[in-house]
């Protein structure tokens, strides 16, 4: 694993870290160090990692797996990092940095979905406004609810939606510079409306959930397989949110937050016809019919866009064909179906990837010889790190 940064000096540090699993099945992530390089091309980069391998007696042909962001000089499919040590050790199977790769996923989704676009940018408006001005800040804080220290970004805002529009009012009656004054009506204006709530509680709906699986990628226990079956979790319920019924609730819950803020009652956007150059066919472009079906066709929009970002971003890992030469396929059918016989013997039908590990580790070494590819293949399977957050 390994990224670079600019320091304070202005200078390029490479931060190298190493992923091991011992005999015990124990992952381990250590730091090597921080090197200075005069450039970050790939050439240079992939330099130093063989030299940090050189000095540590590593054989690169004992490298299994590579964890970097998706910057084209770690990443790239001609010249990169990556691509120059897969040439000498084609097993060091690249993994994308799951906690990029959902970053890249969710932004797409929020910036494709117009409502959770607008909602998102407003927000960010509103954080300029007050945390950019002492003024505002001490203002806002003076009248602001409590709220628990968890509530942040989206959900601070929607706990604070009556103040902020009392703020804007307080701001309005004094003297402000034209360009301030000119962006705080703008935000009232749009705080206004019914379109601006739904957005955000739909943004946060969606970012409560992909956070969370943010936060549990980073940590250093996490391998890629772990991370593969957790993404996968928040995939299925991101995908159970998707129904005509948890939409009612959701519509339902944002009407009851509509009329505590005071935000003008929902309406259907104006009919429009598309240019006649954009037109294709005879038929009548479709319009919804109520008010509930337009903000239906938005919400699962962005669920449908948050679900496909991270299914083709993060669900593609596949270990074993990727390292079937370092086992024996034979010995290994055979362990398997062993360890099978034992966990049928605790009459334990549904059998997980952390069970079989948990069982493992709890064998003494001369035991742990009769399930040998097994524990081969669970090594390889922990030794791929599901992010590059150490080295960051």
């Amino acid at each position: 694993m390994a990224d670079e940064c600019t320091d304070v000096a202005n200078k390029e540090q490479f931060t190298i870290c190493i992923r091991w699993v011992d005999d015990s099945l124990t992952d381990h992530e250590d730091v090597i160090g921080l090197y200075n390089v005069g450039t970050i091309d790939a050439n240079c980069l992939a330099a130093t990692i063989r030299d940090v391998l050189l000095r540590m007696s590593l054989k690169m042909t004992l490298c299994r797996g590579q964890c970097y962001d998706g910057a084209s000089n770690m990443t790239g499919s001609k010249h990169g990092v990556a691509t120059q040590l897969q040439a000498e050790e084609s097993r060091a199977v690249l993994t994308h940095c799951y906690g990029h790769a959902l970053n890249l996923a969710i932004g797409d989704a929020m910036k494709q979905s117009k409502i959770c676009r607008d909602a998102l940018d407003t927000a960010y408006e509103i954080s300029k406004l007050i945390r950019f001005s002492p003024k505002q800040n001490a203002a806002f804080d003076h009248i602001k609810v409590e709220t628990s220290a968890d509530n942040e970004g989206l959900a601070s805002i929607i706990d604070n939606y009556n103040t902020l529009q009392q703020l804007w009012d307080e701001c309005l009656d004094k003297r402000l510079d034209p360009d301030v004054k000119g962006r705080i009506i703008v935000v009232k204006t749009q705080m206004s409306q019914y379109y601006l709530l739904f957005g955000l509680h739909l943004s946060k709906k969606v970012l409560q959930i992909t956070d969370n699986l943010s936060r549990a990628l980073q940590k250093q226990s996490m391998s890629a397989a772990d991370g593969q079956e957790i993404a996968q979790m928040s995939l299925e319920t991101l995908k159970g949110m998707r129904t005509d019924e948890v939409f009612s609730l959701f519509f339902a819950l944002v009407g009851q937050s509509c009329q505590h803020a005071g935000t003008n009652e929902p309406v259907r956007p104006r009919k429009r016809k598309a240019p006649s150059r954009l037109e294709v066919g005879s038929g009548d472009g479709f319009h919804s019919i109520t008010v509930e079906e337009h903000y239906r066709r938005q919400y699962f929009e962005a669920l449908d866009l948050a679900i496909s970002g991270i299914r083709k971003r993060l669900i593609s890992l596949q270990v074993a064909s990727f390292y079937k030469d370092d086992f024996k396929p034979v010995e290994l059918e055979a362990q398997l179906l062993n360890l099978g016989t034992w966990f049928s013997r605790k009459k334990q039908e549904a059998v997980s990837l952390q069970d079989c590990l948990q069982y493992l580790r709890s064998l003494s070494n001369g035991q742990r010889s009769f399930y040998s590819e097994v524990c081969c293949l669970a090594r390889l399977i922990l030794v791929m790190p599901s992010t590059n957050a150490v080295s960051e």
